[in-house]
């Protein structure tokens, strides 16, 4: 089955895959907008902008002209003064590139206009819309027009007083521009609205892939776990069917014997029996064990003064061997939830490994320290030749063991005990230099308190 570690990761890549999907969905969306909200600031910054140029170029333009070139242009439009002024408002249309620049009168007729074919006496029509700038600068003030749309045109108007010999306002010039900024303005709306709407439906496509992935991701991991369980179960099954086949070997040979040999030898050959069917029993409730949901009667208990206990169990074990134990407990005050009497078993399992595997006697040390403010660490280490590292890579699985007895199922029970509690199980070996059991496990919160 998938180790506790493997499940995390599989779990944190859905989870990471599905919240990339959604940022990367939402940060697109904020960038667009973004764009726009930008879009809707810089448009009335830049029109603003625009028609206050317009306006101070009609003003320059007016400053320019002289009272005496109109009067002489309105007496004798080929004489040498009004020539200089038809010359004079056709340069400034063409520097400028002005749709018009037309001089009015007081009335808003026309004198004289350059570009957009106005006739001379002619009522100026743009008065009609233009009226508020018009007067304005009737009043001596330059003033800018808004914005209207002339036959598919954007167009811009401009007024300007011209002062006569006596500083009075005699005439006023009027200027058109064409408003082409606007049109890229508004080419720059309805590019970004059709970014924006392709961005979306682009970045939603993207999302549902991702989301999509990070289902599927789900289900291959829910096919994943139901396959390894469906292996586990073939292991254990074939596990179960070896380990019990061999004792049901001894009773049917000493079943057959029963028949002839004398009453001495029946009597042995019935503790033989009884013997081997212990040993079936203790193969099936290994097995039932491995297969029984986590008990739920679970206790606070103090992690050290447990794995001290456990130990003292186990000290006549290691005068028989000559082994030497040592235990370095840093904290006395560490608590955890756990299945008690599972614990101690687990905790046995593990000790009583570590001493047949030092056959020549040797050291054994637990140590339990608190390593992060929510979980402490339980190390038990030996000094024996290790586990060989084909065998440490699967030491946790079912009926998989070093021992010429055993059912192989005493490190998979452990295991199970210590991840049911949330921790977790692990082993560090090198063969010729012992082996080390590490136990992480969850500090029980109350004790911060305490």
């Amino acid at each position: 089955m998938p180790t506790l570690r493997e499940k995390l990761k599989s779990t944190f890549l859905g989870a990471l895959i599905k919240w990339a999907a959604i940022v990367f969905v939402l940060i697109l969306i904020g960038f667009n907008g973004a764009n726009l909200l930008l879009y809707r600031k810089l448009q009335p910054l830049v029109t603003q902008q625009m028609a206050n140029r317009l306006a101070f170029n009609a003003r320059a333009i007016s400053e320019t002209i002289r009272g005496s070139w109109i009067r002489s242009f309105i007496a004798d439009r080929e004489g040498i003064y009004g020539s200089i002024l038809v010359e004079k408002l056709t340069e400034f249309k063409n520097r400028g590139e002005f749709t018009s620049v037309t001089l009015l009168d007081t009335t808003g007729n026309v004198i004289y206009s350059s570009g957009s074919g106005y006739n001379e006496g002619e009522y100026y029509y743009y008065l009609g819309i233009d009226k508020g700038a018009f007067e304005a600068a009737l009043q001596g003030v330059s003033a800018y027009t808004e914005l209207y749309n002339s036959g598919g045109n954007f167009i811009r108007g401009a007024y300007s007083p011209v002062y006569d010999e006596l500083s009075a306002v005699g005439w006023i010039l009027a200027l058109e521009a064409g408003a082409e900024y606007h049109l890229a303005l508004s080419r720059l709306k309805k590019n970004a609205i059709v970014f924006f709407i392709v961005s979306v439906i682009v970045a939603s496509l993207i999302g549902v892939i991702l989301l999509s992935a990070s289902f599927e991701l789900k289900r291959m991991e829910k096919n994943l776990i139901n396959a390894s369980a469906l292996s586990s179960v073939g292991k254990i099954s074939a596990g179960l069917a070896h380990e019990i086949r061999n004792p049901l070997a001894i009773i049917r040979a000493s079943t057959d014997r029963l028949q002839k040999d004398d009453l001495f030898r029946k009597n042995e050959l019935i503790a033989f029996i009884q013997e081997e069917i212990e040993r079936i029993n203790e193969i099936v409730e290994g097995y039932l064990d491995l297969a029984r949901p986590s008990n739920q009667e679970k206790k606070i208990i103090d992690i050290a003064e447990t794995v001290q206990a456990v130990a003292n169990r186990v000290k006549p074990n290691l005068q028989k061997k000559e082994i030497e134990l040592k235990l370095d407990i840093e904290d006395k005050r560490l608590l955890t939830n756990i299945d008690i009497e599972a614990f101690r078993r687990s905790l046995l399992n593990i000790y009583l490994n570590a001493i047949e595997a030092l056959d020549d006697g040797g050291e054994i040390q637990i140590s339990v320290k608190r390593v992060s403010r929510n979980r402490c660490k339980i190390t038990i280490s030996d000094n024996g030749p290790g586990i060989p590292h084909k065998i440490s890579k699967k030491i946790f699985e079912p009926f998989v063991t070093t021992k010429k007895t055993g059912t192989g199922l005493g490190l998979t029970l452990t295991r199970k005990v210590i991840e049911d509690a949330g921790g977790e199980l692990f082993v560090e070996s090198k063969q010729g230099e012992g082996s080390d059991f590490i136990i992480l496990l969850p500090i029980y919160k109350k004790v911060e308190s305490e």
